[in-house]
């Protein structure tokens, strides 16, 4: 499967997703606001026809140069999570899957205060350092300072520095914190330039 196909497919799933676009492999929500939402196709190693398709939502001011899954899921058929471009009903089925899992998904998603309530639920669910940093800077985003200082504070205790990539996430995180106790100007332009950085990594400026 090529990005042509998949932005085919994608294409072919907007009348179920007012307000979305396909670029690529994505089919997401434009313009972009506080977090990236959509589709994203992914090929499979198992043969030329096979993808997956993950539902997903990235707060774009946590600082990132690339896509990535830790909020999200992939859409499921029956009893998996393979698709096939060769299948005799892959429009009609993806349409389902799509109205049936991801919109109720991304519904949940459609304000900042409900992407900070995902999020906690993320949390209590699965407390990584990736959903901490995640609610933190969304927390921080959302001017709920006094909770986003408090996770702040969790994901630099739970980092390990020795690990290079945990380390500049404990540098990121110890910024953030500087920045929400000089004020909400402060911590707004920082959250803003990191917003901007990411957007433009992913190479989505057109869509804001």
């Amino acid at each position: 499967m090529r990005y042509r196909d998949f932005e085919a497919l994608g294409k072919g799933l907007l009348p179920y997703l007012p307000g979305f676009v396909a670029k690529g492999p994505l089919t997401f929500a434009s313009p972009i606001g506080l977090t990236l939402r959509g589709l994203c196709f992914e090929g499979s190693s198992f043969d030329a026809s096979s993808f997956y398709v993950w539902v997903f939502f990235m707060p774009l001011c946590v600082p990132s140069d690339t896509l990535y899954f830790n909020h999200g899921k992939r859409l499921r058929r029956g009893g998996g999570d393979r698709w096939s471009a060769d299948a005799p009903d892959i429009k009609v089925a993806l349409a389902k899957a799509v109205q049936e899992q991801a919109v109720p998904f991304f519904n949940l998603l459609d304000t900042p205060t409900k992407v900070a309530s995902v999020l906690r639920g993320d949390v209590a669910e699965s407390p990584t350092l990736h959903t901490r940093q995640a609610y933190a800077y969304v927390l921080a985003r959302i001017g709920d300072t006094a909770a986003a200082l408090e996770v702040l504070d969790q994901l630099q205790e739970s980092v390990d520095p020795s690990v290079p990539w945990q380390f500049k996430m404990k540098e990121r995180a110890a910024l953030l914190r500087e920045k929400i106790l000089e004020g909400p100007e402060a911590t707004s332009a920082q959250l803003a330039m990191w917003e901007t950085e990411t957007i433009k990594n992913l190479r989505l400026e057109k869509y804001r």
